[in-house]
């Protein structure tokens, strides 16, 4: 009999997988966790937003419910760090949401959220294409993690 283990719900690509691609879904009936669902693809794929899709598609006449893992966020701001899970499906919106609702002071302020690259270059985030690009980047690479880090922008007054 063989097992698959998934080391933990940050870990999308364990350490058996190698340079395959992995798809972790949670099933639920209700609100009770029943099952996982380990899809292992033979490469790293961009995305996996459609195989999500399709799963999704094949249980909409039972009960049971999937939802995707996602990607681990870290998001790094004054001193502090904070982590969250992100669908791989997720808007800039859906960023700024998960960043302000732990980060509450930033609610009534004007900032910018950036990826920090491989190299150490940082890359601002600033539209749905640049975040799933980013995503996307990093499932490519295996990475369990985005570092992140927030910029307050400069509120310029009166004229240029």
């Amino acid at each position: 009999m063989t097992r698959y283990h998934v080391l933990d719900k940050e870990d999308q690509h364990s350490r058996d997988i190698g340079a395959r691609g992995q798809l972790v879904l949670l099933v639920f009936f209700g609100n009770e966790l029943v099952g996982v669902i380990e899809y292992v693809t033979p490469r790293r794929k961009e995305s996996y937003v459609e195989d999500f899709e399709q799963f999704q598609n094949l249980l909409e006449d039972t009960c049971l419910k999937a939802t995707y893992i996602g990607k681990m966020i870290k998001v790094e701001y004054d001193g502090h760090t904070i982590k969250f899970g992100l669908p791989l499906s997720a808007s800039l919106t859906d960023l700024l949401e998960e960043v302000t609702k732990r980060f509450t002071y930033l609610r009534d302020t004007r900032f910018r959220v950036e990826h920090e690259g491989s190299m150490g270059i940082y890359f601002p985030i600033s539209s749905d294409e640049a975040l799933q690009e980013c995503m996307n980047d990093s499932s490519f690479q295996g990475v369990n993690y985005i570092k992140m880090h927030v910029t307050l922008e400069d509120t310029v007054l009166g004229p240029v």
